[in-house]
C-alpha cells in the first residue's frame, strides 16, 4: 500500500510537490495570530531601529548573541509597525523553501518518491510549523544548510563551477545566520574530502572562501558566545533530540508548560524515533547485499548528525552551553531526507508496521499543534494588556516563575509607565508592596499562584487593596493578570 501510494505520487512529482508546498503554507498560516515568546522579545528590540546601521549597532552592543544576517533581512518588514504577520514573512518563506529543497536532496538518494515523503514530513511536522512562525533565524539556517549540502553534491558530481559558488555562498550565509552552522559545515566538508577524492581541490577552495567571508564577524564571536546560558547535555534533557518532529519546541525550562504536545507522554516521542531507527535499519538491510555504499547518503547522514553531536560536544567541553531543541533543529531536515529514503527503500510488511504508527504519532502531533495547549506562552499578550492599561504611578508585580525577562522584556517594549518588580522571594513581598505604589497594582502570575503571588495578594489586602479585574491568557503556559486598587 505504501509503495503504491509513493509510486502514484512519484508519477507526477512536480504536481505533488506543489500540492505539498501549498499544504505546508496553509498549515503555517492557520492559527498564526499568536504573540511572541522568549528570544523573540530580543528580536523585536534588535530590529526596531531607524536604519540597518542601527540594527547592527544593537546586535554588536546589545544582549543578542546571534550573527546579523536574519535581523538584516527582517528589518524592512519591521518597518510596518508593531509585530504582525509581516514580521513573520522571512521565517515563513524560509520554511516553505525548505520543502522543495529537502525534496531535491532526498531525490538524489531515493528518487522522486523519497523526495516527496521527505517534503511531506517537512510540510506538516509540528516543529517545522513552530519555527516557520517564529521571529528567530532557525528556519533560515536550515534552508541555507540544506542548500549547501545539495550544492556540494551537485558540484562533486561535476555539474559545473556555479554549484561550487553556491556551495561556498550558502555555507558563508549560514555562518552569518547562526554559529551552529559550523557543526554541519565542518563534518560535511570532512566527509566530502574522504568520499569525493577527485574534487578535493574544489571542496578546499570553497570552504576557504566560506571561512574568509565570515572573518569580519570573528572579533565578536568570543564575546557573544560567552553570553550563552543554556544548559549542558545530560540525561534529563536528552529529550530535546526526540521532540524534533512530533513534539513541541518551546524551551524545556519553561515553568508550568507541558514539555511536549503529548502532555509528558514521552514514550510516544521515543517510540517515533525508535520506529524511525528500525525503518532506517530495514532500508539498509534491503540495499546492503552486493551494492556499494551510496556516497550521497553517507554525506547527508554525516551532515545531519553533525548538528546534535557538535552542539553536545561543544556544550560539554566549553563554557557555552547550547543544548536546546532550537540549536539542534537544523538536523531535522536531514532526518526527513533519511526517513524519506528509508520509507521507499524498506521492503515488505515490516515497512508497513513501522511507517503506519509513525504516521499516527505525527498526525497526533499535527492535530494537537492547533489546540490552545500548543500555543506559545502568552507573555506577550499579557504584557500588551498591562502596557495599554497601566498608568503612571502604578506598580506591576511580576510573580511568574523563572526568568524575569519573560514578562518584563516584552512589557518594556510596549510601555514606559509603571514600575515593574520581579517577585522571587515571597518574604520580600511585604517590603515591596508597603507604601511603594501611589496607584493601582497589577499582579502577573501563573493561574496556580505560587508562594510569591499568594504572599503579594495577602500583603496587598492588608493594605486595603481589593481585586478589581482579572484576565486569563491561555497557551502552553497560562498567565493570569489581576488588577488591584484601594477604595476611592
Amino acid at each position: 500500500m505504501i509503495k503504491s501510494l509513493t509510486a502514484r505520487a512519484a508519477a507526477k512529482p512536480a504536481v505533488t510537490l506543489i500540492f505539498i508546498t501549498v499544504l505546508g503554507l496553509m498549515l503555517r498560516v492557520i492559527g498564526r495570530d499568536q504573540g511572541l515568546f522568549q528570544d523573540e522579545f530580543f528580536t523585536v528590540a534588535d530590529v526596531q531601529q531607524s536604519s540597518i546601521s542601527g540594527v547592527w549597532h544593537q546586535l554588536v552592543h546589545g544582549p543578542e548573541v546571534t550573527p546579523p544576517l536574519y535581523f538584516t533581512l527582517l528589518w524592512p518588514f519591521a518597518q510596518t509597525g508593531a509585530p504582525s504577520f509581516w514580521w513573520m514573512v522571512p521565517s515563513l518563506l524560509a520554511g516553505l523553501a525548505v520543502i522543495p529543497a529537502v525534496y531535491l536532496l532526498a531525490r538524489r538518494i531515493g528518487g522522486a518518491g523519497a523526495g516527496l515523503v521527505a517534503a511531506l514530513l517537512v510540510a506538516v511536522a509540528p516543529s517545522f510549523l513552530v519555527y516557520s512562525n517564529e521571529l528567530r533565524p532557525y528556519m533560515l539556517l536550515m534552508l541555507l544548510l540544506v542548500v549547501s549540502t545539495l550544492a556540494l553534491l551537485e558540484a562533486a558530481s561535476g555539474k559545473g563551477r556555479w554549484w561550487w559558488v553556491l556551495y561556498a555562498a550558502a555555507g558563508s550565509l549560514a555562518l552569518w545566520t547562526h554559529y551552529t552552522a559550523a557543526f554541519v559545515l565542518g563534518p560535511q566538508a570532512f566527509v566530502a574530502l574522504l568520499l569525493f577524492t577527485k574534487q578535493r581541490r574544489g571542496i578546499l577552495l570553497a570552504n576557504l572562501a566560506t571561512g574568509l567571508a565570515f572573518t569580519p564577524w570573528l572579533p565578536f564571536v568570543e564575546e557573544k558566545a560567552s553570553m550563552s546560558w543554556y544548559p549542558k547535555p545530560r540525561l534529563a534533557n536528552s529529550i530535546v533530540l526526540f521532540r524534533t518532529f512530533p513534539g513541541e519546541q518551546f524551551m524545556p525550562s519553561t515553568p508550568d508548560a507541558a514539555i511536549g504536545f503529548f502532555k509528558g507522554q514521552f514514550l510516544l516521542l521515543y517510540l517515533f524515533w525508535i520506529l524511525g531507527g528500525l525503518l532506517l535499519w530495514a532500508a539498509f538491510r534491503s540495499t546492503r547485499a552486493g551494492s556499494r555504499p551510496n556516497k550521497d547518503l553517507l554525506l547527508i547522514a554525516a551532515a545531519g548528525a553533525g548538528m546534535p553531536l557538535g552542539v553536545a560536544v561543544n556544550s560539554i567541553v566549553s563554557n557555552y552551553g547550547m543544548f536546546t531543541p532550537r540549536h539542534i533543529f537544523a538536523f531535522a531536515a536531514y532526518a526527513a531526507v533519511l526517513l524519506g529514503w528509508a520509507t521507499v527503500k524498506a521492503q515488505g510488511r515490516l515497512r508497513v508496521a513501522l511507517v503506519l504508527p509513525m504516521a499516527l504519532i505525527l498526525g497526533l502531533g499535527v492535530a494537537l499543534h492547533f489546540t490552545d495547549a500548543a500555543d506559545k506562552p502568552p507573555y506577550w499578550e499579557a504584557a500588551q494588556l498591562v502596557g495599554q492599561k497601566v498608568e503612571r504611578g502604578d506598580l506591576v508585580l511580576d510573580a511568574l516563575p523563572g526568568l524575569g525577562r519573560r514578562f518584563a522584556t516584552p512589557y518594556r517594549l510596549q510601555s514606559s509607565h509603571g514600575t515593574v518588580v520581579k517577585v522571587e522571594k515571597f518574604e520580600a513581598v511585604h517590603v515591596i508592596t508597603t507604601g511603594s505604589s501611589k496607584g493601582d497594582v497589577w499582579l502577573v502570575a501563573s493561574p496556580r499562584l505560587n508562594r510569591a503571588a499568594l504572599a503579594a495578594l495577602k500583603s496587598l489586602r492588608r493594605h486595603d487593596y481589593g481585586v478589581r479585574q482579572r484576565w486569563v491568557f491561555r497557551g502552553v503556559a497560562r498567565v493570569i493578570v489581576i488588577k488591584l486598587a484601594r477604595p476611592k
